[in-house]
């Protein structure tokens, strides 16, 4: 199968990145982003997917030599797919990934829990989060199993969740309790792990939470990200997704601002997402299209960048952004997408519009849009105009001659648009209210 390099001086294979890297390529070619998925899964050497190189060789080995690949809240695999399915409503390539998901899971529980069945990464490499102090530990390849992690708690739920969909489409609907039942289980230890306002690692040692000042890290936010904290909880962590937005210290790195935007949907802090991914997009742009070396230094060599490449990570400050032709560094797309233009995908054979332009981008007679969007195998193209501070007209234009029926329901569930043809459909909304939009061929019924 193909295969995402990552980065071209030292490629490898990496679930995590190639998880966040396909959703992004799925929006321009959803056919070779399956493909990739699928081969990350089937051609990977164990259950885990180990971090490889190309030549099949292992990359990520913990200091007590585990065989690593990275835990299931890096780049969330099991969102990515279920967003990825759902926009293409592909089932035959579920049923084909079904068992090495499942496989995947069962690795993890049977690896990667301690004696009372809390999940932990075997080191902060596995995590993703290379040398992060929650782990407690000094190297980054320190076994560190003794942390029961937070997120990995709540993106194995919303995996166990997804499987239980998943499952009715490959063909097994006898294993959906199955699933049900584990994710159940996942959610209320999640929950369980939320201490003063915020969700917590737990210290196995001493069965207590770890507790640290000024440290926010978005990934601690998983729970958000994938809809399975309390009502409660999401409420109390409100404020927290405020203050993150206004410190992008916090989402310099492309994993991190993927569960900070999903928390901000789950909680309706949308605005708030908008307007970080909107400051790291014109800081990151401005660096890729410059028309000069960036950060050149004559006492050393290496230290330059070349723009229109995606570089690692999108620092705050002006200095080399770590791996130069990283995958994931190119995903800002994504964000605006999902974020900015609020265009999610549901199950369905509908989707959001969810336009959350920030204060200084709704100036009037502006025009933002998204070209050749694809959607369960049909394309248009996506347009927000400015009408006042707070309206815009939206436009959807079919690039099909094929006679489709979009209805678009408000946030209260009334139809305010519907059309049966090939013309463009208009309504007015409301910047950061949201929308659902039915898409589905003339003669079917709508559902």
């Amino acid at each position: 199968h193909p295969w995402d390099g990552m980065q071209i001086h030292s490629p490898r294979m990496v679930l995590g990145e190639t998880a966040l890297d396909m959703w992004a390529l799925s929006y321009a070619d959803p056919q070779l982003a399956r493909q990739v998925i699928t081969g990350t899964f089937t051609d990977a050497i164990a259950a885990n997917v180990p971090c490889v190189r190309e030549d099949g060789s292992v990359n990520m080995v913990g200091a007590d030599g585990s065989e690593c690949g990275t835990a299931p809240m890096w780049g969330f695999p099991f969102h990515a797919i279920r967003s990825i399915y759902s926009a293409a409503g592909d089932s035959l390539w579920i049923a084909g990934l079904y068992p090495y998901l499942k496989n995947y899971i069962h690795w993890w529980l049977e690896n990667r829990t301690d004696d009372q069945g809390w999940f932990h990464c075997n080191n902060s490499w596995e995590s993703g989060q290379d040398g992060s102090r929650r782990f407690l530990v000094e190297g980054e390849g320190d076994p560190a199993t003794f942390v029961r992690t937070v997120d990995v708690e709540a993106s194995m739920a919303q995996a166990m969740q997804n499987m239980a969909f998943f499952a009715v489409l490959a063909g097994r609907p006898d294993e959906v309790d199955y699933w049900n039942k584990l994710a159940v289980e996942r959610i209320r230890r999640t929950r369980s792990m939320f201490v003063d306002g915020w969700f917590r690692d737990w210290d196995g040692r001493n069965d207590q939470p770890i507790l640290f000042e000024d440290f926010y890290d978005p990934i601690m936010l998983a729970p958000l990200t994938c809809a399975v904290a309390s009502r409660e909880q999401i409420e109390q962590a409100r404020a927290k997704i405020s203050y993150i937005a206004e410190n992008l210290r916090w989402l310099q790195w492309p994993p991190g601002l993927l569960a900070f935007a999903e928390a901000a949907w789950t909680a309706g802090e949308t605005q708030a997402a908008a307007r970080a991914v909107c400051k790291i997009t014109d800081r990151i742009y401005k660096r890729t299209d410059s028309r000069a070396l960036l950060f050149t230094n004559t006492d050393d060599p290496f230290s330059y960048r070349i723009p229109g490449i995606a570089n690692e990570f999108w620092p705050v400050d002006n200095r080399p952004a770590g791996s130069e032709n990283y995958g994931w560094g190119a995903i800002l797309p994504l964000f605006i997408m999902r974020t900015v233009m609020g265009f999610r995908e549901n199950d369905d054979r509908s989707f959001f519009l969810a336009p959350s332009l920030p204060e200084d981008r709704m100036q009037i007679g502006k025009t933002y849009g998204v070209e050749n969007l694809a959607y369960q195998g049909m394309r248009f193209d996506l347009s927000y105009a400015v009408q006042d501070n707070r309206t815009l007209n939206v436009s959807l234009v079919p690039r099909t001659r094929e006679t489709v029926s979009l209805v678009v329901l408000d946030s209260a569930g009334k139809t305010i648009a519907r059309i049966d043809s090939d013309q463009p459909v208009q309504f007015k909304a409301v910047n950061g209210e949201r929308y659902r939009v039915a898409f589905h061929a003339a003669d079917a019924p709508l559902r």
